[in-house]
């Protein structure tokens, strides 16, 4: 689609100019005079008018800048003696637009306006129709303006000129739609606001109507959507993004940065929702846009990316290793490319993942900061490096690793703050390090994070279960630590959310079972024990591998039983709670020997309780030691000399 056209402006003109040619003729000068000619004499200002306009459009058609700067020339000869109007100062700024077109010198466009607003103080009888054409020239510059200034307050007078051009037209034609919703959507990038974006797509679909073959209002129609997803999560605007994407692609099919448009939302999509489906989709449309462009770097990132994530989700290392080689040789290639080196860490993140050694992602860290180096202010690239910390943090409960996520979070957040994804992410690191720490205030930060989102994201929750678990978690986790019986009783309500929207959500019973056995454990309350053991049978029906269950329900029983004031009965719940922590420890948790040694305290077992403090100790999954010596399930025991000569044994340790 072009930018603009000169049409009008060149007609209002050429209309003004003709009833000068009598007395050029009476001159003796042809209209087509040769252009030296033009310097050369004291001519009359309607001839340098007339003039311009023969250079302006010789200058088009032979596409030579420089009959461009001589129209100029011409009109500045004019300007001498003729009062300026409307016409000419229209056309004077459309010839200066078109300049900064044709050199790139942004200095033309600001003059062009400048002419352009000159002229709107100039406007005294012009046609409806010459009306529509000016103030829908003058939007599409503000708009144009705006992309290279970063000003929204000069897309906002775009859109104050496009609804001038509306009042004077009945059936505006489909370029108008077109450009009135390019200043909706540049309004929209500039706001993160996505009514902007929704009221484009209502432009460029009256586009349409008119032009259902318009490549240029699919493509912008679809990119609006893709807005529209990145700032909800919402499916419904992928669907709509994708399928304006096809429609685009269908009338288009040579242009490659469509189809990596299209890739990179099945991309995104891929990722959020975990679907190898749309990430094979996402590696076809990359081949396609690679083919068409073989030197891109960024269709080469985001094929590396899809690989990567593929591989990933699929256990598919010769996918990765593809990726990898890929990169390798991309960096190589275009090693000033941010977009590139980004990919590179995607890749690598990858391999974390598939082999389990956390190491890779020091070597992706790296590879990001060779792309900020580049370019700091790619949010994506700060997202990616403060997710990567996340993972080396939780992986070895490391406080200072959450804590640079976090700052790393926040940067992204300042350049990117309306994306739930982000937003999400950032919330499970504060959640994190609460847990980690016991800390009520990272615990409130990420509560009211994940309240935040909510509240503006509700026509997404249906498609995001994952929102609401993890804002139950933060109520589940605030309520813990604050001992908040209300926090704890709306994390049971969020939970249960979660369970009516998707009921076999990963660990949801589970999450039900330790919220109320902590309610139980608050309020005495034997009946909600027997909730949480409800939750607990569930939970390990679903996932009888999950050694954390086992273990949880075994500490559960044991808190249940000091309420049970009948002897009996109590001790049938000790050897119930035994079978569950045994079942723990026999899939693998290390923890099940220190906390079945403080069950055998509870019983009088003193032997083999000493026997499982010795084994927990070999495994350094002992708790500290004022926690050892403090611990009410060890009274007993601390009773005895064994005890004490191992809390001597313990000291000393600590002195070394």
């Amino acid at each position: 689609m072009r930018l603009f056209s000169t049409e009008t402006s060149s007609f209002i003109l050429h209309k003004k100019v003709l009833s000068g040619e009598r007395s050029l003729r009476e001159q003796g000068l042809p209209i087509s005079a040769n252009v030296r000619s033009v310097f050369s004499e004291d001519l009359s200002p309607t001839f340098y008018l007339k003039k311009s306009l023969h250079l302006y459009q010789q200058g088009l058609r032979k596409d030579e800048v420089k009959l461009l700067f001589l129209s100029i020339k011409c009109l500045k000869k004019s300007a001498t003696s003729l009062p300026q109007d409307f016409s000419t100062l229209y056309f004077w700024g459309t010839v200066l637009w078109k300049i900064g077109e044709k050199t790139g010198d942004i200095s033309y466009f600001s003059a062009a306006y400048e002419k352009y607003l000159d002229a709107k103080t100039h406007i005294v009888e012009e046609s409806p129709s010459v009306l529509a054409d000016f103030y829908t020239q003058l939007g599409t510059l503000e708009t144009l303006l705006a992309e290279k200034s970063g000003e929204a307050i000069d897309i906002r007078f775009a859109i104050k000129s496009f609804r001038s051009s509306l009042r004077y037209q009945k059936n505006p034609a489909p370029s108008f739609w077109i450009a009135f919703g390019k200043a909706y959507y540049q309004m929209g990038l500039f706001v993160n606001d996505n009514r902007h974006y929704l009221q484009a797509i209502g432009h460029f679909t009256k586009a349409l109507e008119y032009e259902g073959k318009n490549p240029a209002a699919w493509i912008l129609s679809a990119s609006a959507y893709k807005e529209l997803y990145i700032n909800t999560s919402s499916e419904k605007y992928f669907k709509q993004a994708s399928l304006h994407y096809q429609h685009a692609c269908q009338y288009d099919d040579l242009n490659e940065e469509i189809w990596l448009e299209w890739a990179a939302i099945l991309h995104e999509s891929g990722k959020i929702n975990e679907d190898p489906k749309k990430l094979r989709l996402s590696i076809e449309k990359c081949i396609r846009a690679h083919s068409l462009e073989p030197n891109s770097p960024r269709v080469i990132g985001q094929w590396i990316e899809s690989l990567s994530l593929l591989g990933s989700l699929s256990s598919r290392h010769d996918l990765i290793i593809e990726a990898e080689n890929k990169a390798i040789k991309a960096t190589s290639s275009f090693p000033e490319s941010p977009e590139v080196w980004y990919a590179y860490a995607v890749c690598l993140g990858a391999q974390a993942t598939y082999y389990e050694d956390p190491a890779f992602y020091d070597f992706a860290i790296e590879k990001i900061q060779q792309g900020l180096w580049i370019d700091s202010s790619i949010a994506e690239l700060w997202c990616l490096l403060a997710f990567f910390h996340h993972r080396l943090g939780s992986h070895f409960s490391d406080q200072k690793l959450l804590r640079l996520a976090e700052k790393f979070y926040q940067k992204t957040a300042s350049l990117k703050p309306a994306c739930p994804q982000v937003i999400f992410q950032r919330a499970r690191n504060l959640l994190e390090l609460a847990e980690l720490l016991e800390n009520a205030q990272y615990a409130r930060q990420a509560y009211e994070t994940l309240e935040h989102l909510i509240h503006f994201q509700k026509d997404s929750l249906l498609d995001h279960p994952e929102w609401l678990f993890a804002y139950a978690s933060s109520l589940y986790t605030l309520g813990e630590i604050s001992s908040n019986e209300t926090f704890l009783m709306r994390s049971v309500e969020v939970f249960w959310q979660v369970l009516l929207i998707e009921p076999e959500f990963p660990q949801i019973h589970r999450k039900l079972a330790i919220t109320f056995s902590q309610l139980a454990d608050f309020s005495t309350n034997t009946v909600l024990y027997q909730k949480a053991f409800h939750y607990f049978e569930i939970s390990v029906q679903k996932d009888p591998e999950n050694q954390e269950t086992w273990l949880e329900w075994g500490l559960s029983l044991i808190q249940h039983a000091h309420l049970t004031y009948d002897t009996k009965k109590e001790f049938s719940i000790y050897l119930d709670a035994e079978k569950k922590i045994r079942k723990a420890g026999e899939l693998g948790s290390e923890h099940a020997f220190y906390h079945l040694a403080c069950l055998y305290s509870l019983m009088g077992k003193f032997t083999d309780a000493m026997h499982l403090l010795e084994m927990a100790k070999e495994r350094d999954v002992l708790p500290p030691l004022t926690e050892l010596i403090e611990d009410d399930w060890l009274e007993a025991l601390r009773a005895t000399p064994k005890f004490s000569q191992f809390v001597r044994y313990l000291e000393q340790k600590e002195k070394l």
